[in-house]
């Protein structure tokens, strides 16, 4: 699947920015170690394994109206300038779907895309940009029936248990094109399954399906504007 550039941070249920409180904890499996923490989405480790940017007091973000609204969706456009905002599509693709994601590690994100048990789809992280946090290469597997099964049976935790937890993972997108890329917004709940209280709200801007050089220059347009991404967020992971 190639070079993405992804950034979470957390919210509350009113759709508020708690990053600036430094609250950016992630959902880990219990005797998970490093690693097997989960941020905004991000599966097995995620952004758990991204790095934090930004200075020391973040601006707090925009009112949150859910990132598929007009408000929302429009302040992300205005990030790529008004030529852009002029000729793209006044609101976007909109998906709601909720995966199951299995805690294994920050390289390593297998799923049941949509909650469908005799499907998996895995991601594996392949290089990092040093120079840019949040950019990664990542390769995508889907597998089904038996061949799914197998790699489940397979699957080990961080610290190496043979029953990996399986975190419930309620995805809000609103995507749309722009040079040969998808860019999207999404809003994320996640929960370790059988631990309600467990739950937690993110959301996170990606843009992916480019060349790394522009996929870089875009997020650098969506990160210089304050009221989408917090200066203190989580760069890296998978959704």
């Amino acid at each position: 699947m190639g070079w993405e550039w992804r950034v979470f941070w957390r919210v509350d249920d009113r759709g508020t920015d708690t990053t600036r409180d430094g609250a950016s904890s992630h959902v880990t499996s219990s005797g998970g170690g490093d690693g097997a923490g989960f941020a905004a989405g991000g599966g097995a480790g995620g952004a758990a394994g991204g790095r934090s940017t930004g200075a020391d007091s973040a601006p707090a973000a925009a009112a949150d109206h859910g990132v598929g609204s007009v408000e929302a969706w429009s302040a992300f456009l205005a990030a790529f300038g008004s030529d852009f905002r002029r000729s793209a599509d006044g609101l976007p693709r909109r998906e709601v779907r909720e995966d199951i994601y299995y805690v294994v590690s920050e390289k390593c994100g297998p799923k049941h895309r949509s909650g469908k048990p005799d499907a998996l789809e895995v991601k594996l992280l392949e290089k990092k940009d040093v120079d840019f946090a949040g950019l990664e290469k990542w390769k995508k597997t889907r597998l089904s029936g038996k061949a799914a099964a197998k790699h489940v049976a397979s699957l080990r935790g961080p610290s190496g248990e043979a029953r990996p937890a399986r975190l419930l993972v309620h995805k809000q997108r609103a995507s749309t094109s722009l040079e040969h890329n998808s860019v999207e917004l999404t809003e994320v709940t996640v929960v370790l399954e059988g631990s309600p209280s467990t739950s937690q709200r993110w959301r996170s801007a990606c843009i992916e399906g480019g060349k790394r050089k522009d996929i870089a220059r875009l997020a650098r347009a969506v990160l210089s504007r304050a009221e989408l991404v917090p200066s203190e967020h989580v760069a890296g992971g998978f959704p």
